[in-house]
C-alpha cells in the first residue's frame, strides 16, 4: 500500500512537472491527429498563431491541413516524412495566422503509434522563424545587388578565401577566362 501511495505521488509530481513545462515553453507545442485535427496546444502556440488561449486556437482552426498551411504540398511533405521516418526535425513551412499574417515555422515532431502500430497522432514543437527568414532574404538581396554592381564594373574584380579559392568574381573577369562567374 505504501509503495502504491508513493508511486501515485510520483506520478502526480511528474504530471505537474510536464504541465508546467508545457504551459511555460516559449516554443509552440501541439498534438494533432493524422487528419489534421488539433487536439492540444500550449499558450505559446496560441500566441504565435494570434489567439488568446489554446482553447480559442483549437476551436478556431478546424483541420490544420486545410486552414493553416499556406502551401498544401508542405503538409503532404510533412505527412510523407512522418510516414517514412516517424519524425521531422526543423521542417520549415509557411502558415497563415489568425489575422491572415504569413509566418514561417520550424517544426520538430514525432509520429505516435498505438500497440497495433497504427498512427494515432503527431506530437511536436514549432518555433516562429519569420524574422530569421526575412533576415536571410535581406542578405540574399544584398548579395544579389552587390554582384550586380560588381558585374557592371569593366575591371577584374574577385575575392578569394584563405585557401586562395575564388569565392566571387565579376562578369568581366569571368569573360576573360571564358567561364561563368559561379
Amino acid at each position: 500500500r505504501e509503495a502504491a501511495v508513493r508511486a501515485l505521488a510520483e506520478q502526480r509530481l511528474a504530471e505537474e512537472s510536464y504541465r508546467k513545462l508545457f504551459e511555460a515553453s516559449v516554443d509552440g507545442i501541439y498534438v494533432t491527429t493524422p487528419g489534421g485535427a488539433l487536439l492540444n496546444a500550449n499558450p505559446a502556440l496560441a500566441r504565435i498563431m494570434g489567439y488568446a488561449t489554446p482553447r480559442d486556437l483549437i476551436n478556431g482552426l478546424g483541420h490544420v491541413a486545410d486552414t493553416v498551411y499556406v502551401h498544401p504540398e508542405a503538409r503532404a511533405e510533412f505527412e510523407r516524412l512522418m510516414g517514412r521516418d516517424g519524425m521531422v526535425r526543423e521542417f520549415e513551412y509557411q502558415v497563415r495566422a489568425r489575422q491572415g499574417t504569413i509566418l514561417w515555422l520550424s517544426d520538430s515532431a514525432s509520429a505516435v503509434r498505438n500497440e497495433d502500430g497504427e498512427l494515432v497522432r503527431y506530437e511536436g514543437t514549432v518555433r516562429d522563424i519569420t524574422d530569421q527568414k526575412r533576415a536571410e532574404d535581406a542578405i540574399a538581396e544584398g548579395r544579389r545587388l552587390l554582384q550586380m554592381v560588381i558585374d557592371t564594373v569593366p575591371a577584374v574584380i574577385n575575392v578569394k578565401d584563405k585557401a586562395l579559392r575564388y569565392v566571387l568574381m565579376n562578369r568581366y573577369m569571368a569573360g576573360i577566362f571564358g567561364i561563368e562567374p559561379a
